[in-house]
């Protein structure tokens, strides 16, 4: 299947957000992408510990990319009163434990910031990272979409892990 720059955009921000461009609606067909109101379970819990343990790993991976690898993205917990919404965000630079990047989601409880923005964040902000391989359909990272998909059915969570090239395996551990 070919994509077009927009899915590819898509793709970059994260194989979450990909579900909700391929139509999939809240049920047990398709996960709920890590957006607002998250519940913290021990799956959860351990995709965003995996992802704060590799971030050093992804950043070196941001400053010198690999051949072919694309959509670098963090997943950042956003705050506003009461509400906290995961939110993409790319192109990213950072000085010390101080990021910044551009909104990639169209925010939903976070009113105050909006898709597109520059946004500054806290390396603790962080709760994941992704990047693809366009050609080979695979996508590294995006822990916190694997621990969604333990709340599916195992068939379909198989499915998704293989359209999306997810790499699961550290749940396992």
């Amino acid at each position: 299947m070919r994509r077009n720059h927009g899915m590819a955009a898509a793709l970059a921000a994260g194989a979450a957000a990909l579900l909700l461009l391929a139509g999939c609606q809240k049920s047990s067909e398709a996960p709920e992408p890590p957006r607002a109101g998250v519940t913290h379970d021990a799956a959860m819990d351990k995709a965003i510990a995996q992802a704060r343990s590799t971030l050093d790993e992804f950043l070196k991976r941001v400053q010198s990319p690999p051949p072919g690898a694309s959509g670098f993205a963090v997943k950042v917990g956003v705050r506003e009163g009461q509400n906290t919404e995961y939110l993409w965000i790319n192109r990213l630079t950072w000085t010390g434990d101080q990021f910044s990047g551009l909104v990639m989601d169209p925010p939903q409880a976070v009113k105050a910031v909006k898709r597109g923005q520059n946004l500054s964040f806290a390396r603790a902000d962080i709760v994941d990272w992704s990047y693809q391989f366009l050609r080979e359909g695979r996508t590294v990272g995006n822990f916190t979409l694997c621990a969604l998909l333990t709340r599916e059915p195992p068939a379909k969570a198989a499915e998704l892990r293989e359209r999306f090239g997810l790499d699961c395996r550290f749940l396992a551990d």
